[in-house]
């Protein structure tokens, strides 16, 4: 596959040598928003932006951090969306280029009860297919409910729960008294908008929920009661899993072990959510769930 880099700062420097490991790759250049004072680096042809025959690529690789301003260049320049691909992924610890690639073309949508799914489409860098972003299910028996009557024919209606008192929703939520924006999908099913204002969640919600792929659905669960857990395991989805703190001999439970160390609760603020997501993904290291294989249906996608 012929690929150009764009980029050639830091990041560049970064996944150069991890790009040359593919050996499907093959690297037309390096291209850069200004003019380059150099014509070549590490070998390879240096170009401005305007000098590229775009056509010529199979993929460009995005090699800065900042990506949105270069994808919009692109955007310009007529590049796809599906032929763009941010470069931090190759940073990841089991990366295989050719599986990625499938998971992109298969539009992959996450359905979860916590800000997990959103995390996952981050840490991959693919467009989220799913409107269930930013945003968490009230209790594991709510969540349950909606995964047993989930189906296309669904309408997916959202609307602003604003009892008269206040407009934000008060109750327990992680062992604490919180204030939060609560939302109503279906009129039945409860939804916490921990991030989000609440319109701007709504609005989200409204242009992704028309995203979903329902032949290609993957169910993510933090559990917080052994019911949720049992539940969760009774689901008939091909592909789903949840993290718990207890050992329940179930097949979808990750254990999580680590969360029953003092130390470990109290560096998250006894925040089980919070420690599952930096757990369960790379953002610091961890990344337990090689993610590619779990959303491609693969059986091998625990790394320990």
């Amino acid at each position: 596959m012929d690929c150009y880099i764009y980029g050639a700062g830091q990041m560049y420097n970064r996944i150069v040598s991890r790009i040359r490991l593919h050996n499907e790759l093959n690297i037309l250049g390096v291209v850069t928003t200004d003019t380059p004072q150099y014509d070549r680096i590490d070998s390879y042809k240096r170009y401005s932006a305007l000098e590229v025959e775009w056509n010529a690529a199979d993929y460009v690789i995005i090699a800065v951090e900042d990506w949105k301003p270069i994808y919009k260049i692109l955007s310009s320049y007529g590049v796809p969306e599906d032929r763009v691909i941010n470069g931090k992924i190759f940073e990841l610890p089991y990366f295989e280029f050719s599986d990625y690639i499938t998971l992109k073309k298969s539009r992959p949508s996450i359905i979860s009860n916590t800000c997990l799914g959103g995390r996952v489409y981050k840490e991959l860098a693919v467009k989220m297919y799913s409107p269930f972003i930013n945003l968490a299910a009230e209790s594991d028996e709510s969540y349950i409910s909606f995964l047993k009557e989930f189906r296309e024919s669904n309408v997916l209606e959202i609307q602003p729960y604003l009892p008269q008192e206040d407009p934000t929703y008060s109750g327990i939520y992680n062992n604490r008294k919180v204030f939060i924006n609560k939302a109503i999908v279906d009129g039945k099913y409860p939804l916490l908008i921990p991030h989000d204002d609440l319109d701007v969640c709504i609005h989200n919600w409204k242009k992704r929920r028309t995203r979903l792929n329902y032949t290609n659905l993957s169910v993510l669960m933090i559990a917080f009661s052994d019911n949720g857990a049992y539940e969760f395991e009774e689901l008939n989805y091909d592909r789903k899993i949840c993290f718990y703190y207890k050992d329940l001999g179930l097949k979808s439970l990750v254990y999580t072990p680590e969360w029953n160390n003092r130390e470990i609760q109290m560096q998250f603020d006894y925040n089980y959510q919070m420690f599952v997501h930096r757990y369960a993904t790379n953002i610091e290291g961890h990344g337990r769930v090689n993610w590619i294989n779990f959303l491609l249906g693969k059986d091998e996608y625990l790394r320990w």
